[in-house]
């Protein structure tokens, strides 16, 4: 008979390696690792249809996810008064922009900002991705950046004209910025099960950025008859995203573009995706444009009123304030 593994009493095993769970064998964890799950906490979050793409039986992954789950007291249920209130955020750097996202960007939630060309998008993304390797006094979250680029658009000479404006050295934030250059949805699906899990844990990501999320699926899925696919796995790819979020407590920032909608007499704009992206992140940011002002407004939100706006300028120092007017 295989030896059982040793328990000790009153010790959680949750950020364990995968393979001090109990039922967890050589090859089984090897397996796992494949799918990105390192350690038990990582198990928990999982779900069966993944497991099983990697070989593991769905009776097996089933009786694995539930003792991970309970190893990690994720089926506990608490009292709303001991949930945090205040979650750590990330600054924009920009003041009016965070007081509409009443601090900044919560860590553990994900973030869709919406706009045509010339929003101001990709410049936000790369203000976010240097203000998160600013200390936590300056805002920022004192760590790494993880920048998905499926357009081609990431300059690195840009980081440093922004950095340089305010003053922080391009070489320290450039040597935290991770960019994967990313061409199609098997490329990203890869990326975020088995290679983004363990980025986050040895170079400390705390922001993840995919500019853009839609461009890949709607480039590889053309025609109606793929519609329904295309969807289907955009859904896949948002719940993973919003796992590593939680997880790990990271914010993740997505971009998405606007695409024609035919009425009759005339033609609206809407972002593109459907009602599986548009239901996918907590906060659904809308960029828009007026001659050289760019407005901030929140969409979607579970706390933030809808009423709420910011206006700001791009300038070779980045995003920065600007008047309503």
């Amino acid at each position: 008979m295989p030896k059982k593994k040793e328990e000790t009493v009153g010790i959680s095993l949750c950020d364990s390696d995968v393979e001090e769970l109990e039922g967890v064998g050589k090859e089984t964890a090897a397996k796992l690792r494949a799918a990105g799950i390192y350690t038990v906490r990582d198990l928990a979050f999982a779900s069966r249809t993944m497991l099983k793409e990697y070989g593991i039986g769905d009776e097996t992954a089933y009786k694995l996810i539930r003792k991970a789950i309970r190893e990690c007291n994720m089926d506990v249920v608490v009292p709303a008064d001991t949930i945090t209130r205040s979650p750590q955020r990330l600054s924009s750097l920009v003041h009016s922009i965070d007081e509409v996202l009443e601090g900044g960007f919560a860590v553990g939630n994900m973030y869709e900002l919406i706009g045509e060309y010339g929003t101001g998008k990709t410049q936000m993304c790369f203000q976010l991705s240097i203000a998160t390797t600013l200390p936590i006094e300056s805002g920022g979250l004192g760590g790494s950046v993880l920048f998905m680029d499926t357009e081609g658009t990431f300059r690195v000479n840009r980081i440093e004209e922004i950095a340089k404006h305010r003053e922080v050295d391009p070489s320290n934030v450039l040597s935290k910025i991770y960019v994967a250059r990313v061409f199609t949805p098997d490329h990203l699906e890869l990326l975020l099960h088995e290679t983004v899990p363990k980025m986050i844990v040895d170079k400390g990501i705390r922001l993840v950025v995919i500019d853009s999320l839609i461009k890949l699926y709607r480039a590889s899925y053309t025609g109606r008859e793929n519609l329904a696919e295309r969807q289907q796995r955009l859904n896949v790819v948002l719940s993973r995203l919003n796992t590593l979020a939680t997880r790990y407590g990271l914010v993740v920032v997505y971009t998405n573009q606007m695409v024609a909608n035919p009425i009759p007499f005339g033609e609206q704009t809407r972002p593109a995706g459907g009602n599986v992206v548009a239901h996918a992140a907590q906060y659904r940011i809308a960029l828009t444009r007026k001659g050289k002002l760019r407005m901030l407004n929140v969409l979607d939100s579970p706390d933030i009123p809808p009423d709420k706006q910011a206006c700001f300028a791009i300038t070779s120092a980045g995003i920065e304030e600007a008047p309503c007017s």
